[in-house]
């Protein structure tokens, strides 16, 4: 036997012993004693050590987590065979769709570029025809709705959402609940109503920090103000939607972030949205001007970690676990996954949805593709997160799989590591304090009729 080349041992708050693994992703407390076994066997990995020292449960938990591993198992390999297998295994079809690049806002830093071409019949007539054909070979349909402002199409999502549930139907192909990504400032108790009926559970909204610096980041075309009536909305739907609220954060806007969580706590959202802080990041040449106020990934996982924090207190945050990503860090990673914009053409990642044909992977139409439309696609599903010696050799590799394939494939070269690199202990330390505020909870009172 031989120790995991993805553990983790390290201390909380110089009391308990946490062992994580990044492959298995397994969390466990170690007592002083066994973490000594540990250390010992971490000395001298030898076969014969647990059962020679009579610790053959402590080996048999190790071997279960993944944190002990017999001599020959290569995981390099193995994490390339489980995500080869993975990928060739994924027959799930995942769309994308916009309606429209058009937008009723006019945020300072939006990657995309405005359009007022609407999704036009005869385009959605070819959708249904090009997801006729996938559907035949799928073990599933999800739908996510983008833009642009979606909302500003309804009439679009209702009538596509009926034509491709009526396919799912004829091909006995479940569907996932649909999702859509809206500024929700449309976004009324009517709206909800029509988005649920048309199987979109799910909404992500976006607040910029306080009402003063989210209505000067993120104003209607005629520069009013959109805080209040997206938090009001937010309100009135969030029953009947369950509302994701993603807090975007650059250096411009860190002191405003926790106005933010104040306006959603006074209006008594605890418990009914979940909340996470989105890095601002300069993804086209559209957004290219907001390079400077950027935040590193070093920096942005320091103040994810803290915001995330004094989210958690105050009972409004969704607490990301590091998990996985061998079958892919995004959609943009899937085999069958697809980005369909207005006029018909077909793109890997959404952040590449308005810049035109040149980062285009096909279209609606037809299976052809120009030479360059074969290379764009090409460099996503051959994308070798494992390419580059760094990867092979961290031991955070299974929870990052090589970052951001966008920013990978089109960005200077460079490492565009997960925040995970820099804040992975920390969020692990907080993931066991709150589940032993949980086992707190639980426990029963001293003197009750369960002792």
């Amino acid at each position: 036997m031989k120790p995991s080349a993805y553990n983790f041992f390290f201390r909380v708050d110089g009391e308990a012993i946490l062992a994580y693994n990044s492959l298995t992703t397994a969390l466990v407390e170690l007592t002083q004693e066994e973490f000594g076994h540990v250390a010992d066997f971490l000395d001298d990995p030898d076969e014969s050590f647990f059962e020679a020292h009579g610790l053959t449960q402590l080996e048999e938990d190790l071997n279960e987590m993944g944190m002990i591993i017999p001599d020959g198992l290569d995981e390099l390999e193995q994490i390339r065979a489980i995500r080869l297998a993975l990928k060739e295994q994924d027959r799930r079809l995942a769309l994308t769709i916009v309606p429209t690049l058009d937008c009723n806002f006019r945020c300072s830093y939006c990657f995309s570029t405005s359009h007022k071409t609407r999704m036009s019949p005869e385009v959605q007539q070819a959708l249904l025809r090009f997801v006729e054909e996938r559907l035949q070979d799928a073990t599933s349909l999800s739908v996510s709705w983008f833009g642009g402002e979606p909302t500003l199409c309804m009439d679009i999502i209702e009538g596509l959402s009926e034509g491709l549930s009526a396919l799912c139907d004829k091909y006995d192909v479940p569907t996932q609940p649909g999702s859509i990504i809206t500024n929700g400032y449309l976004l009324d108790e009517r709206m909800a109503k029509r988005l649920k009926e048309a199987g979109i559970s799910r909404a992500q909204i976006t607040l910029d920090g306080d009402r003063e610096t989210h209505d000067a980041r993120r104003p209607l075309r005629g520069g009013r103000g959109t805080f209040d009536r997206i938090v009001d909305n937010v309100t009135r739907t969030c029953e009947i939607l369950d509302i994701q609220i993603r807090i975007n954060i650059d250096r411009s806007n860190l002191d405003a972030a926790l106005g933010a969580l104040e306006a959603l706590e006074a209006r008594g959202l605890q418990g009914n949205v979940r909340t996470y802080f989105g890095h601002v990041k300069p993804f086209t040449e559209a957004c290219a001007d907001v390079a400077a106020a950027c935040l590193s990934n070093k920096e942005f996982s320091e103040h994810n970690l803290a915001l995330t924090k004094e989210a958690l207190t105050r009972g409004l945050a969704s607490f990301a676990y590091p998990r996985p990503q061998l079958n892919g860090v995004c959609a943009a990673d899937k085999p069958l996954s697809t980005v369909v914009v207005p006029d018909g053409l077909l793109f890997k990642c959404w952040a590449e949805a308005s810049v035109g044909e040149r980062w285009s992977v096909g279209t609606i139409w037809d299976d052809k593709r120009t030479a360059e439309q074969e290379e764009n696609l090409r460099a996503f599903l051959q994308r070798d997160p494992m390419a580059r010696q760094e990867c092979q050799d961290c031991r955070l590799l299974p929870i990052c799989m090589g970052g951001c394939p966008h920013i990978r494939i089109r960005g200077d070269g460079g490492l565009d590591c997960s925040t995970w690199r820099y804040n992975l202990l920390d969020t692990l330390a907080v993931r066991y304090k709150l589940g032993r505020q949980i086992e707190t909870r639980e426990a029963p009172a001293e003197g009750t009729a369960s002792d």
